[in-house]
């Protein structure tokens, strides 16, 4: 898997965000630390306080991964205080001096400047402190969460086509080892998991252990974190990675995604849909023979699909009908919960996004088997359409009904490469057993989305 994201980031444009897990920057830093002590990774991220109107500054050349790896150990603190979180773009700019300076400044640490010392390193690494949480009674059931000594959590990061997948895994899995101590180790995991009496999982992911995060029963408790992501090539099938999905939904106390909501239609761990256009029924065009297409944009554009999203669904349609375009479904990592898109209903993407879903499994009901509390995060654009049809299925299966599972889903539209922080802030709640209310708090602060819905928790 780490292969693959550093494939997919060389073929990112030198403007985005390229985080590194093992190799590069993330590994220089960790030697430095190892061989030469904080002091001089502290050299090479000084930078004084500037005016407000200053544009952000660049890193110097080969650190962008150690200031993203700053901001990642700023947010951490800054979820549990209850602040907004900090775009981890590897810019040392005015937020992120800001940041460091109100860190220091609630840790005591003088002077306040935004220089990052190794005092203000060492106490970047400390438990964060928690704030105050918006107030709220109802919240998930930890107390059947945590009653067999194993706190369970899955992560899935959905399918992008605009190539956000790679870069967001990578953050998340850096924010999990080298932010909040978390240990790749499949198997102390799956032996974490057997002595807690949890089936075997058998599908993909990289499974990740901290031990001692709590106690119930005056038993420790620990946290088993399984990381599930697409394929990242640009024609991909998912049909691996979407069923893992629904082990994890199965198995996991919690299970999280962050990606597309396609329209209402469900998660997805692939690209939806391909095009073949025959350009020898289009003797005007001046192309000849078939050619593929992957990106609907580029498609409507060579055949001059323009106007009102109803214009151009009939265009597409006609051109359809004549065989100069023939759509091909791309839909095996998809996770049907609806039939047919639920929001914006009239566009021309949730028209191709039908055509995709016609006739897809919508497989919940049946996959969702183990009788256990659970909790789940639907991070994606309006993943509030996902709720009454989960619920409806509960009519049929209890393990999806109101009292078994309770749901977080958005209201709102969120960027597709601004999820990796709010999936990782939700953990540190969910670890923290913060309310239902406070969890929708970190959520908010983490993409500025608001707002969140709770449904089917506690009172």
């Amino acid at each position: 898997m780490r292969e693959a994201v550093a494939r997919t980031e060389a073929a990112e444009p030198e403007s985005a965000p390229a985080p590194r897990v093992v190799d590069g920057g993330v590994a220089r830093i960790l030697a430095l630390q190892r061989t030469a002590g904080n002091a001089a990774v502290v050299a090479m991220l000084q930078r004084e306080p500037v005016a407000e109107a200053t544009p952000d500054l660049e890193p110097a050349p080969g650190w962008r991964a150690e200031v993203e790896l700053l901001q990642q150990q700023l947010n951490w603190h800054r979820g549990a205080a209850r602040v907004a979180l900090l775009s981890v773009d590897g810019k040392f700019g005015n937020k992120t001096r800001t940041a460091v300076i109100a860190f220091k400044r609630a840790r005591h640490l003088t002077p306040h400047t935004a220089t990052v010392d190794a005092t203000t390193w060492e106490w970047l690494a400390k438990p964060p402190v928690s704030g105050k949480p918006r107030a709220g009674k109802g919240g998930p059931d930890y107390d059947r969460m945590f009653e067999d000594g194993l706190l369970e959590i899955s992560i899935a990061r959905g399918f992008d086509e605009h190539g956000n997948a790679g870069p967001e895994t990578a953050q998340i899995l850096q924010g999990l080892t080298q932010v909040r101590g978390f240990e790749e180790n499949a198997e102390k995991a799956h032996a974490l998991r057997k002595a807690a009496g949890r089936p075997p999982a058998t599908g993909r992911g990289m499974w990740f252990v901290k031990e001692n995060i709590g106690t119930s029963a005056d038993k420790p408790v620990h946290a088993v974190v399984r990381v599930i992501t697409p394929e990242l090539e640009t024609v991909s099938n998912g049909a691996a990675a979407r069923a893992a999905a629904l082990e994890a939904m199965n198995q996991s106390d919690v299970f999280e995604y962050g990606g597309h909501a396609r329209y209402g239609t469900g998660p997805d761990f692939d690209r939806n849909y391909r095009f073949t256009v025959d350009w020898d029924k289009l003797p005007d065009s001046g192309k000849t023979g078939t050619e593929e297409y992957t990106d609907s944009e580029k498609l409507q554009e060579d055949l001059r699909i323009y106007g009102a999203a109803k214009a151009r669904i009939a265009k597409f349609e006609k051109l359809r009908a004549a065989g100069v375009i023939t759509f091909h479904a791309v839909s095996t990592g998809n996770i049907g919960i609806n039939a047919t898109p639920q929001s914006h209903t009239g566009d021309f993407g949730a028209h191709l996004m039908g055509l995709a879903a016609a006739g897809q499994e919508q497989p919940l009901e049946s996959s969702v088997t183990e009788s256990r509390y659970r909790v789940w995060l639907f991070n994606g654009c309006s993943t509030k359409d996902y709720v009454k049809a989960i619920r409806k299925s509960g009519e049929a299966n209890r393990n999806l009904a109101a009292g078994q599972l309770g749901l977080h889903v958005t209201d709102d539209a969120i960027p597709s490469n601004e999820s990796a922080e709010a999936l990782l802030t939700y953990l540190d709640g969910i670890m923290a057993r913060e309310s239902a209310a406070a969890l929708e708090e970190r959520l908010e602060q983490a993409v500025s989305v608001d707002p969140y819905s709770s449904e089917g928790f506690t009172p």
